[in-house]
This record gives C-alpha cells, structure tokens and sequence, in this order.
C-alpha cells in the first residue's frame, strides 16, 4: 500500500513539472517574440528618422528668393561687363593679375556652395539696385540688362555699336573718354576692393576679404566708388 501511495506522488509531482515546464517555455517563446518584434519596430523606424533629420537639414539650407535672384544676376552681369572693360583697357602683367583674381572671386561668389554669401551681398546691393532701376524709368523700353549693356556702349564691338545708339542722359556724368556715372561706378568698385590691396592672393581667404569690401562700396553712401561716380550725378 505504501508503494502504491509513492508511486502515485511520484506520478502527480512528475505531472506537475511538465505542465510547468511548458508554462515556462510558452513564456519564453512569448518573451522572444515580443523582443523580436520590437527590435524589428525599431529597426524600421530608423530610416524614418533619417528622413525626417534630412528634411530638417534640407529645409535649414538657404535659398535666393526670386527678387534676389534677378538682383544676383544684374549685379554679377555687371561686374562681368567691368572685367571684360578693364581687360581689354589694360593689359600690363598686373592687371592681368588682378583680372584673373577678379573673375575667380566672382566665379566663387556665383557658386551654389556660397548661397548664404550670395544673399549678404545681395542685401548690400539694395540700395544701387533701386537707383539704377530708378533710372531706368527714363526708358521702359529696355529690361535692366540691356540698361546696364548700354551702359558699357563705349567697351562693346563695332557690331553691337552699329546696332545701338548711346545716349548719354540714360547714364549720368562722362568720366574720362569711356567711362559714364554707372561703369565709373563698378570699376571703382573694382580698384578699391580688389586692386589697391597691397597683397594680392589668389585663394579663398582673398575672396571672401574682398567680397566683404564689394559688399562696403555698394552699401555705403559715403564710400569712395559711390562718391565719385553716382553721387555726382544731377539729373
């Protein structure tokens, strides 16, 4: 009888252990189930939130508006018309020098890379912008670029000079053989920014120095490319 009583607590406790057992192996499954599945929400969300950090950055990058574009491209069409000006002007070896670090700065400038530059110097160049187009009121038949292209009517080919007519009351003040109020303008621009420097370089530094001395001259009424250019001009 005993036996038999010992076997039977044997059976029931053997019972008992496997139920437990798999009690505890269903909750494993269960546990790395569950740790899987988070682990795969998490591996799914991570590119959600590169993208997002990516919108972030891509909204945070500067932009020209439209208005700042067209003073962008009338500001750098008119210090491109300078440059070809003073190079078929001049062609002693520093000038050359100075030609040659003058379009490479605008080349720099004009660089997608260098936006936030663009719109500091756009923003210098306000106040010339509004007086030129103040000017160009005496004539609504031409869009400011041809405005500023007849302004450089002295520096262009024969064929450009057989198809024009140049009016000097559109322009201000003659300043020596070639020059008129607006080209006297840029090309001091160029002289007190970039030519005067004692230290002509040929590098990124340079550039950005004399941007910033570009930015002086056309912000300033007080300054010496203003003075003596526009600033003499009467109507």
């Amino acid at each position: 009888m005993n036996k038999n009583k010992s076997m039977l607590i044997l059976y029931i406790t053997l019972f008992l252990y496997g139920c437990d057992t798999d009690k505890f192996g269903n909750k494993l499954q269960t546990q790395s189930l569950t740790t899987l599945t988070t682990k795969q929400k998490l591996t799914t969300q991570r590119p959600n939130v590169t993208m997002q950090k990516s919108k972030i950055y891509s909204s945070q990058k500067p932009i020209l508006s439209a208005e700042e574009e067209d003073k962008f491209k009338l500001l750098k069409y008119a210090l491109d018309m300078d440059l070809k000006a003073y190079q078929q002007h001049y062609t002693n070896p520093k000038a050359k020098k100075v030609a040659n670090i003058y379009n490479n700065i605008i080349q720099w400038i004009s660089n997608d890379l260098h936006i936030q530059e663009q719109k500091d110097l756009i923003n210098s160049f306000n106040h010339i912008y509004t007086f030129i187009k103040n000017k160009l009121d005496n004539n609504p038949n031409m869009d400011i670029i041809q405005y500023i292209k007849g302004a450089y009517y002295n520096f262009q080919d024969d064929e450009y000079k057989k198809a024009h007519t140049y009016d000097s009351k559109l322009y201000g003040n003659l300043h020596g053989e070639k020059h008129n109020s607006i080209t006297m303008f840029f090309y001091l621009i160029k002289l007190n920014a970039i030519e005067r420097q004692t230290n002509l370089q040929d590098n990124e530094e340079f550039y950005k120095n004399a941007i910033q001395k570009i930015k002086n001259e056309l912000q300033d009424k007080t300054s010496d490319s203003y003075k003596h250019s526009l600033a003499l001009w009467k109507d």
